[in-house]
């Protein structure tokens, strides 16, 4: 009656047959032109069906997938003390813990029964161990040449055990540990030869104090020692003149890569 045309039944069903065609093609499109990676299908894969899949066969992995296996299962929050054991493969030789709110005195003793070739611990972050258990797991570890303790309940009395038990500790970094003081820096410098030292935030290391270690680890090529409150802005310029081969600002990665450039961390 209104002159317009009737669209018929099989017309509407044409039409939208055609559209979601269209829109399946995009889709597609997009998927060629961004395929995700392989093995980015497979660790979101294994990460999503954690709590399903045979986890003693984690372990059978190269050590580069396990370890991007535990990161993904870390950052989705599923590791715990129960399934951190399929990672802890005798021949790792790195370990990422942080940023993992299930890491407990448990969990880091078995690392140190079960990684015997552990050269890179990172366990920043992990507030609920004790200093003890750190202290203890570390001494088990004998190629521990780079420890991560930043955001840990360690004191200077814990430190000092460290670098009594591991002098061969290459880099160490305790950035925020907010119970060290500059007094353990004297005995880190007299006990291990460092190459790296990471001490950002620890508001209680004074001037004095980080120039008395300098002065003693000549090892030393990279400091962090920014955001300190009780280090002024000057006394940077005078570190800098005074060892030029010491670099204060560097890629933490970069400089470990540069360490060990035979080594897959």
């Amino acid at each position: 009656s209104t002159g317009e045309p009737k669209m018929m039944m099989g017309d509407i069903t044409q039409s939208f047959n055609r559209e979601k065609l269209f829109n399946e093609s995009k889709e597609l499109t997009l998927i060629v032109k961004n395929p995700p990676k392989l093995l980015s299908l497979c660790f979101s894969t294994i990460t999503n069906h954690f709590e399903d899949i045979n986890k003693k066969r984690i372990a059978t992995l190269p050590n580069d997938l396990l370890r991007q296996v535990l990161r993904n299962v870390i950052e989705t929050d599923k590791l715990c003390s129960d399934n951190l054991k399929y990672f802890l493969a005798p021949g790792l030789m790195s370990l990422d813990l942080s940023r993992c709110s299930n890491v407990f005195d448990k969990s880091l003793i078995m690392v140190g029964t079960s990684c015997s070739q552990l050269i890179a611990l990172n366990i920043s972050g992990a507030r609920d161990v004790s200093e003890s258990t750190i202290v203890d797991v570390v001494s088990k570890l004998s190629n521990l040449s780079i420890l991560d303790l930043s955001d840990c309940l360690i004191t200077d009395l814990g430190v000092t055990k460290i670098s009594e038990v591991r002098p061969n500790l290459t880099v160490l970094s305790m950035r925020r540990c907010s119970l060290v003081t500059g007094k353990c820096l004297d005995n880190i410098a007299r006990n291990c030869s460092l190459v790296v030292l990471n001490v950002c935030q620890v508001h209680s290391i004074t001037e004095s104090q980080l120039i008395s270690f300098m002065g003693s680890c000549s090892s030393l090529k990279y400091l962090n020692c920014s955001n300190c409150l009780s280090i002024g802005d000057t006394i940077i310029p005078q570190l800098l003149k005074a060892y030029p081969n010491v670099k204060f600002e560097y890629n933490l990665q970069e400089v470990i890569g540069d360490i060990y450039p035979h080594m897959d961390f």
